[in-house]
């Protein structure tokens, strides 16, 4: 016979979840229907209390975070799917069907420029030193106050977000090469191709002079050179972008979690889960999110 404190702790638990429930339910009724004329279209960025989102509509909206009421909207943008991106004082959205991409002012609201490229715009953007960097037809190098263009690499382009780091832009293409270039000059300082490397949806992390590039396996490359420094064999391989915080987190296809330490590449320990692991880990203090 299960116990009284059991039962207790199982009815506080089951109405908990009833209210969240509730609760979730209420709020995604309330910004479907108050809030946007759509279905949200791209990951929302927060930026002092508001929350940018793009929307089926063609249009990005600048919500009240707490309220979800209405702040600002900015019409016929195209279709923005790709992640949004803040920097100083600047949202940058990329438009699939416009081709292009747009700098936004937190402050006065109004669009500071727009950039039209030749092709979708359907990965987030970087940003570094006053220069955003995007993938469409050709890979972009923007200035992120006048949007002119600084450079661009045209024999390739990718489909996941870039990284920077220590004056180097880096992605992976199409033909799942990582490329790394010098961010003022656009001057190409290596490629890297592995037979390993066969995902070009996976972006490339990079801090302290490293390069870090998950796909069959996981790779740590010298960020200047693009020789590697140690590769991690994994059974299944990378479905995850990796995150790094001192320790490398990722996921597999078949439902576990890694982490691995930045500087040996050594596992520190390894988890299981039912399946597959597509998302990328968040970490808060002492805590990993899958």
């Amino acid at each position: 016979m299960q116990s009284t404190k059991y039962n207790t702790v199982k009815n506080i638990v089951f109405i908990a979840i009833v209210i969240i429930g509730l609760l979730l339910l209420s709020g995604c009724q309330f910004f479907n229907k108050a809030s946007t004329k759509g279905q949200a279209t791209s990951a929302p960025v927060l930026v002092d209390g508001k929350m940018y989102v793009g929307s089926v509509d063609k249009t990005l909206y600048a919500l009240n975070a707490v309220t979800g009421s209405q702040n600002n909207k900015y019409e016929n943008m195209g279709i923005i799917s790709a992640p949004l991106t803040y920097a100083n004082g600047t949202i940058f959205a990329g438009s699939n069907d416009y081709q292009t991409l747009y700098a936004i002012d937190t402050v006065s609201k109004k669009i500071k420029w727009k950039f039209e490229s030749g092709g979708q715009v359907i990965s987030s953007t970087a940003y570094a030193d006053g220069i955003v960097y995007f993938a469409s037809d050709n890979f972009y190098a923007i200035d992120a106050t006048t949007g002119k263009e600084k450079w661009r690499f045209e024999e390739d382009t990718a489909v996941a977000p870039p990284a920077v780091d220590n004056g180097t832009v880096y992605f992976v293409g199409y033909t799942t090469k990582l490329y790394a270039f010098d961010i003022k000059s656009g001057k190409l300082k290596f490629d890297f191709k592995s037979d390993d490397v066969t995902d070009t949806e996976l972006g490339p992390v990079a801090a302290d002079g490293v390069v870090y590039l998950g796909s069959d396996d996981l790779y740590a490359l010298d960020g200047a050179t693009g020789k590697e420094i140690w590769k991690f064999k994994v059974d299944g391989g990378v479905l995850s972008s990796p995150q790094l915080e001192g320790v490398i987190y990722f996921g597999n296809d078949k439902g576990q979690v890694f982490a691995i330490d930045a500087k040996s590449g050594k596992e520190v320990w390894k988890f299981s889960t039912e399946n597959e692991i597509y998302s990328s880990a968040a970490v808060s203090e002492d805590t990993v999110y899958f």
